[in-house]
């Protein structure tokens, strides 16, 4: 349970979240605060678990009358708000004037006023400003007018295309620029369709020069498009990326996109893929993850020519995974050293050294098996910690340590237990649920959704582990520059742009 703190930032709010409250399990269903004894009641339980209520209250000096509003940012809301008035029902057309404020707030500084104003230009007539675009010299602003005109205007799909390759993605140093310039093309060939032949051959060539990018977010993007254009590269560069992915999200959703493809696979390509489809089997997710890979392999499927369906294919399409723990790289990694402090130590004397690289760093996140249990940037399992923010609360050699030696210092809140049975046996591992009068203990936590089950009945005591449940030896396959790209990797939180991995 997170209390989340909202801090003025311009036109809109931050959010500094704050966990408030956890157990473990803690399955939250509700929540209120009551306005007559002020506590707070929280409700725990749901699909056959062991339910509670508890009520929350606070003892302390400090004071718990409402708090106040906290100043800042009221000219930029105010700001905001003129431009959402824009929005609402039977208000008139903006005048000239009032257009060209809409059209200049598209650059402003202020991501909400950017917003605020790029709906109220998707509300007023098409034809009183889509002649702005194609003369307009800021970026940001053009990027912000093509996805307006592109949701406003299936029509003008072909201004939008005709705009966007004008621009050049490659000297454009905002990353937010480029992921708004390719959502703008997304937009124009979902509510436009596909362009006219020459058109469609002349941005299959501006792709082909931009792709793939450098960052997973772009790419992502970019093989959806290439194919839904059936462009000659895409299976040949979509299957690059696929080989060199990192983790389980990634990897999913560039096989997502090649699923329709059609044209430019060769045999070994095509048989590359659906050997993935045998890997992914073992990905960890939710209960729907194997339909969903399910479904993705039926449409693969069905995208191959009969002519092209040979008998070797079809073995391989029929290929059942082997129960394992998850594996995000597609060959096998060779041991290099079992590494220590001993030998890392002198690496980071002051902290991780710069030019790092990225694209490294986020493979050997995958290699050393980190997504299965953890989070980063929003990829990765959920059984151990998020470690988005690992680099603001560790130095170099405390986090390098952490990952060498894991058994050294052990959250309490990921710890594990060690279970002492009337049979005179032990378990050891995590709670990850409770039912009626038995525990489900998780044991390895690279397969988080098995469990042995406790009969509450058969224990003798619970105590706490000082075995951690993270595995040794996870640096073992790598050299010393993939190891200092991961911890750059960690010490960024996932993004590319941090200055561990400036040029």
């Amino acid at each position: 349970l997170y209390a989340v703190h909202l801090i003025p930032k311009g036109s809109s709010y931050l959010g500094r979240v704050e966990e408030f409250a956890s157990a473990q399990p803690f399955p939250l269903t509700d929540l209120l605060v009551n306005p007559e004894d002020g506590a707070m009641y929280v409700a725990v339980g749901g699909r056959k678990v062991q339910s509670g209520l508890y009520r929350v209250t606070y003892v302390g000096e400090e004071s718990t009358a409402p708090a106040k509003s906290v100043p800042g940012g009221e000219e930029a809301r105010k700001r905001r708000q003129a431009l959402e008035k824009f929005v609402q029902r039977d208000v008139k057309p903006a005048s000239q004037n009032q257009l060209n404020k809409i059209w200049s707030a598209l650059g402003a500084q202020d991501r909400g006023i950017r917003h605020a104003a790029r709906v109220a230009l998707e509300k007023q007539p098409v034809a009183n400003w889509k002649k702005k675009l194609l003369p307009e010299t800021n970026p940001v602003i053009a990027s912000a007018a093509m996805i307006a005109l592109a949701r406003a205007d299936g029509k003008s799909s072909s201004d939008v295309l005709t705009k966007a390759m004008s621009l050049n993605y490659r000297t454009e140093k905002s990353w937010q620029q480029r992921i708004d310039l390719l959502r703008s093309i997304t937009l124009a060939l979902t509510r436009g369709g596909e362009p006219q032949a020459e058109q469609k051959k002349k941005l299959i060539a501006w792709l082909d020069r931009i792709y793939p990018a450098s960052t997973p977010e772009e790419n992502r993007d970019l093989s959806a498009i290439m194919q839904f254009l059936q462009a000659p590269s895409a299976a040949r560069k979509g299957m690059a990326l696929l080989r060199g992915a990192s983790g389980q999200e990634e990897q999913i959703g560039y096989a997502l996109n090649l699923r329709h493809l059609k044209s430019g696979w060769t045999s070994l390509l095509r048989e590359s893929y659906f050997k993935w489809f045998a890997r992914a089997g073992n990905f960890k997710g939710g209960a729907r993850l194997s339909n969903y890979l399910d479904g993705i392999k039926k449409d693969a499927i069905a995208s191959v020519p009969e002519s092209l369906m040979t008998v070797g294919l079809k073995k391989i399409i029929e290929t059942k995974p082997q129960s394992s723990a998850p594996q995000f790289t597609f060959e096998p990694r060779a041991f290099v050293k079992n590494w220590t402090m001993k030998d890392m130590a002198p690496w980071v004397p002051s902290g991780v050294p710069g030019k790092r690289d990225f694209k490294n760093g986020r493979q050997m996140f995958g290699a050393g098996s980190c997504y299965a249990c953890h989070r980063i940037g929003g990829e990765g399992g959920a059984v151990g910690p998020d470690l988005t923010s690992v680099g603001g609360k560790f130095g170099a050699y405390d986090l390098l340590e952490s990952i060498v030696d894991p058994g050294k210092e052990i959250s309490d809140q990921y710890g594990s237990s060690v279970f002492s049975l009337s049979d005179g046996s032990q378990l050891n591992g995590r709670i990850m649920n409770m039912r009626n009068n038995e525990y489900w203990v998780n044991t390895d936590m690279m397969q988080p959704s098995s469990v042995t089950k406790v009969k509450a009945e058969n224990l003798t005591s619970i105590e706490p582990s000082a075995i951690s449940m993270m595995p040794p030896g996870l640096l073992n396959t790598m050299d010393k520059e993939d190891v200092l790209d991961l911890m750059a990797y960690l010490i960024a939180g996932g993004k590319s742009d941090h200055e561990l991995f400036a040029r």
